[in-house]
């Protein structure tokens, strides 16, 4: 992915990648090699080197070398054109959301009268809509009802049924957005999508 311009839309990627420029999670090693660290986790990371260079290529410029940091490395941080570009949010509305489906079998976990939540992860839905390239909204089966919530979890299994409705699965599962890039508005509509892709399921299941 190479980007020319610092005018127009930015794409979710470049927006993950001046976030965590901003947030100091953008690290520069003498070996020519960018890695990103997510904020959920100390350990991981990805090689965004063509991006964060693309980046600091365009006319002006969105990131620099901020020449800070240890032994080996320095950290990337915004210009003042990169900082303006999150301040305006200009990727909102740029993201469409799209319902998908698969078939996915009940997992969960029952015996006598007793039943075990299912192994859920990003993988177990029914329902997906993505609201960025690493984060989606999901609706899967669990306990005899489809449960709503992030596919991408911090705290994991954090869902409601999805006849509590959008709003106020929205506001129980927001914690778990991960990235502060992604608008809530843009959350709140997938939600809305899945919900209604599930009551219709189970209006003819049932």
């Amino acid at each position: 992915m190479t980007a020319t311009s610092s005018s127009g839309k930015r794409s979710d990627k470049e927006r993950t990648v001046l976030w965590a420029a901003r947030d100091g999670r953008l690290v520069y090693t003498d070996g020519g090699v960018t890695w990103y660290r997510p904020r959920s986790s100390s350990f991981e990371r990805t090689d965004v080197s063509e991006l964060a260079s693309a980046l600091a290529a365009l006319d002006p410029p969105l990131l620099k070398l901020s020449g800070r940091g240890g032994p080996g490395w320095c950290g990337w941080e915004l210009t003042e054109a990169g900082a303006a570009v999150l301040d305006a949010r200009a990727w909102d509305g740029d993201f469409p959301l799209v319902l998908e489906t698969k078939d996915q079998r009940d997992k969960t976990v029952r015996f006598g009268g007793a039943a075990l939540t299912p192994p859920i992860d990003e993988d177990y839905w029914l329902f997906r809509v993505k609201v960025s390239d690493n984060q989606a909204i999901v609706g899967f089966p669990k306990f005899s009802t489809i449960g709503v919530g992030f596919a991408v979890e911090e705290d994991w299994n954090t869902n409601l049924p999805y006849v509590c409705g959008a709003a106020m699965i929205w506001e129980h599962i927001r914690d778990n957005k991960g990235d502060p890039a992604i608008p809530d508005s843009r959350c709140l509509q997938a939600v809305t999508v899945v919900v209604e892709a599930a009551r219709n399921m189970m209006a003819v299941s049932g």
